[in-house]
């Protein structure tokens, strides 16, 4: 498979022996949206998803999607560029953050509902603050301290 996105994208729909018009209908996309995709041109991760996500054959492939588009988000990732480290390095964050998510969810069946539902019912800048102080009071026992003496005197 291709490294760079807009090659990958045109490999994945290429192998299924699918036009753009047809991948575009069956997404209920236009197809100018695929093209812009299909020449490097930046597009929403739903974009991809709802048009190519369906075309991977492998969990790995449906990964490297993901780490390919972040990567051309992120510009790092260029026609020239010969090497994969950046759609390398991504894909394994995203199976490890996957495979930590697997074993939360499996080990703690009672929670992992209750978390989820509270993180969609929050806004973006919520869920990245919410995830500082997660952050903050998963390393720091003064913050644990705090947040106990807050929920004692808010109860």
């Amino acid at each position: 498979m291709k490294h760079h996105l807009p090659d990958f994208l045109r490999e994945l729909r290429s192998r299924d022996r699918i036009t753009v018009a047809a991948l575009a209908q069956q997404c209920d996309l236009s197809p100018s949206v695929l093209y812009k995709a299909e020449e490097g041109r930046p597009v929403a991760w739903k974009t991809i998803q709802a048009a190519y996500e369906g075309l991977c054959r492998t969990k790995d492939e449906s990964v490297a999607l993901l780490a390919r588009w972040a990567c051309a988000q992120a510009g790092k990732e260029t026609p020239s560029d010969t090497g994969d480290s950046c759609s390398e390095e991504v894909s394994k964050q995203i199976r490890e953050i996957k495979s930590d998510a697997l074993e939360f969810v499996s080990s703690h069946p009672e929670l992992a509902p209750r978390v989820i539902r509270l993180m969609v019912e929050l806004t973006a800048p919520q869920r990245d603050l919410f995830i500082r102080f997660a952050e903050r009071f998963s390393a720091d026992e003064a913050t644990r301290d705090l947040t106990r003496v807050w929920m004692r005197t808010t109860a």
